[in-house]
């Protein structure tokens, strides 16, 4: 979900963080971890990844194990003391590498570059094995689902527009609407933040912790496939997708969300958003028809949305000239 791929540094010591967060600026955003049970539900969402671990942190001896034996596709970039105890072990169980604290920039970044640009192979193989044969892709696009579900009603949305003087209200409103009307275990919703010029987590029922802090530029990949392509994403469908590296974006994006359908919010001119579907309360996958059902809900919310961003700019230039009009001196 950012340009620069992402990676995970696992320590309590701060000015290891700033110095790796300096070396690292323009190839990875490095996201901190200090707590050893938020690195392993990081990790369980994101994965494959790359750890940068500090040998001393809380917890190591226990947690490293764990890694290396439940998420086998992770890279684990140990930094520790030379010829140690910890570094020799982690070493033996299966690290990418093992540095010093005091690793010269180049290498580091050497290190960094090589990790991202195996674990892009590694995602892309992983959506090639999931492909299925030519024969069965098209069965699968043609056969009707055997428990469709009824077209979700829009008269579950009406509720929203009692709140259009109030964005974060009717925002609410209409996630809670949708998950009712679409039966769905997880709805939420991006949309463009004029201020910060990016994109970000609006509202949302059961959504991953994770997810509310994400923030998306224009110039995100995902935003710019959007603008391309504009239609849904689903997970059950990445694989008609024909370039690999946009498969693996696509992918990313849906496992940060913790979600199995995409719908981007096309506006006038370009994209104001986005929702992003979980999967049905009953667990059964999307039918073809569902998928067509939702993208007709997110057209609905499109207009409603941008409407709404409409009637708050009004208001405010309104509030501005009434504000201008008061301070005139009296004539």
């Amino acid at each position: 979900m950012n340009l620069l791929p992402q990676c995970f540094l696992y320590t309590q010591d701060e000015e290891l963080v700033t110095r790796v967060s300096g070396y690292l600026k323009f190839l990875a955003r490095v996201r901190h971890v200090h707590e050893p049970h938020e690195l392993e539900a990081l990790l369980s969402q994101y994965t494959p990844a790359l750890v940068l671990f500090d040998l001393r942190a809380e917890a190591t001896r226990l947690l490293l194990p764990r890694v290396f034996k439940d998420l086998p596709e992770t890279l684990v970039l140990a930094f520790g003391l030379a010829r140690s105890n910890p570094a020799i072990e982690a070493e033996a169980m299966g690290a990418y590498a093992v540095v010093g604290f005091d690793v010269e920039r180049q290498r580091l970044q050497a290190l960094v570059n090589h990790a991202q640009d195996h674990l892009k192979v590694v995602r892309e193989n992983q959506l090639l094995r999931r492909e299925l044969p030519p024969r069965a892709q098209a069965e699968a696009l043609e056969e009707p689902s055997p428990l469709q579900a009824a077209p979700p009603s829009l008269h579950h949305l009406s509720r929203a527009f009692q709140h259009f003087d109030d964005a974060d209200m009717m925002l609410d409103s209409m996630v809670q609407g949708i998950a009712t009307c679409a039966k769905v275990s997880r709805v939420g919703i991006f949309a463009y933040d004029r201020e910060a010029e990016s994109y970000a987590y609006r509202a949302g029922v059961k959504c991953i912790e994770d997810t509310r802090s994400l923030k998306v530029s224009r110039q995100d990949p995902l935003v710019r496939w959007m603008n391309l392509n504009a239609h849904l994403i689903s997970r059950m469908r990445l694989n008609v997708v024909e370039n690999p590296a946009e498969r693996a974006i696509l992918q990313h994006s849906l496992d940060a969300m913790g979600a199995e359908v995409l719908i981007p919010l096309h506006g006038r001119d370009t994209i104001i958003g986005w929702l992003f579907i979980g999967h049905r309360v009953t667990g059964m996958p999307f039918s073809q028809a569902d998928l067509e059902e939702l993208m007709l809900l997110g057209e609905h919310v499109a207009v409603t949305l941008e409407n709404q961003q409409l009637y708050e700019k009004v208001a405010v230039q309104k509030a501005l000239a009434d504000t201008v009009f008061d301070s005139m001196p009296v004539g």
